[in-house]
């Protein structure tokens, strides 16, 4: 909902400067260079659409063949025991397990574009184990607001740090010092 507000919000700035330039310097081509540009970046997003659309159809391709081929049975017997311990609320033999095994492969050889679809398929899966889905939505409140809370706690953290010793330290300067000097600070925090 808050995106439609900042779609909107674009759309409006964009305009009312269009509006001021064409008012101040009497430039009618402006507008026609926003429509211009309207259309330019809808043709781009259609393009990079059909892009994404080929590479997702591609790679979940290979995942379903992978899945019944059985390899992905078996490349999450090999890492079960590391996911287990990452997710012990899933089942070993669950789904799930070889979904996200593909996604955490697919992210760490740098294929972006592969992980997406893989991700998708692990999070429509992992909904399947979960019995209440209220409780599934506070529980991601929680996880966000634990982040949020994180976020603020590191920007506090290197404000006392800059506090405390000036200008951001150089590449140049030996990593004892810098590492010493960090011990110290998060004993006082």
């Amino acid at each position: 909902m808050i995106l439609n507000y900042i779609w909107l919000a674009f759309f409006l700035i964009s305009f009312t400067i269009a509006f001021v330039q064409w008012l101040l310097t009497g430039d009618a081509q402006i507008f026609k260079t926003i429509v211009d540009g309207i259309f330019k970046s809808a043709g781009d997003s259609v393009d990079l659409s059909f892009k994404l659309i080929g590479i997702m159809t591609l790679f979940l391709g290979f995942m379903n063949i992978g899945e019944k081929a059985g390899a992905i049975r078996f490349l999450s017997r090999i890492v079960g025991p590391f996911f287990g311990r990452l997710f012990p609320e899933v089942p070993a033999k669950h789904p799930a397990m070889g979904h996200m095994m593909m996604n955490f492969s697919a992210n760490l050889l740098g294929l972006d574009n592969a992980a997406t679809p893989f991700g998708l398929k692990a999070m429509q899966s992992l909904q399947e184990l979960n019995p209440n889905k209220a409780e599934s939505r506070r529980r991601i409140r929680e996880a966000r607001l634990r982040v949020a809370l994180a976020k603020l706690k590191s920007q506090r953290m290197e404000q006392k740090y800059y506090e405390r010793y000036g200008e951001k330290p150089d590449d140049s300067e030996e990593s004892s010092d810098l590492s010493s000097d960090s011990e110290e600070f998060l004993e006082d925090s």
